[in-house]
């Protein structure tokens, strides 16, 4: 099956916090008052969460901005990043080339420059294989 790509690789943008260095989340943390999908067809209509994850909750509280939720691995359970649901991102340097792993949007938003940093998890190299 051909990959869907997207243009960058949020599945959801917004802000909140203010200050000078923003980021962005993996669709695996909550964040209070946003569905958390987790790039799966079957949590499309999960309910909102209730509050921030812990890490979440500490950045913006030490003054940064929160950009949106990024694509991920269905479910977080891939090394490929693909996903046909919820879009794959594009490799920015290598837009012929998967950005790899379930952490794949979050590398792909700050290898594109649209946030200073981003937020991921490592079950299986998730994180690893789109920072090599």
């Amino acid at each position: 099956m051909q990959p869907v790509y997207e243009s960058n690789g949020f599945v959801e943008r917004f802000t909140l916090g203010e200050g000078e260095l923003s980021f962005a989340v993996k669709d695996t943390l909550n964040v209070a008052g946003y569905r958390t999908q987790a790039g799966c067809p079957a949590l499309a209509e999960t309910t909102a969460a209730a509050q921030h994850a812990g890490v979440v909750e500490t950045l913006l509280a030490s003054g940064c901005r929160l950009a949106g939720k990024t694509t991920l691995h269905e479910l977080a359970f891939g090394v490929t990043g693909i996903n046909a649901w919820g879009g794959t991102p594009v490799n920015p340097l290598y837009p012929t080339l998967i950005p790899g792993g379930s952490s794949s949007g979050s590398a792909a938003v700050v290898a594109a420059g649209e946030v200073d940093f981003s937020l991921g998890t490592d079950t299986g190299g998730s994180v690893r294989m789109p920072a090599a």
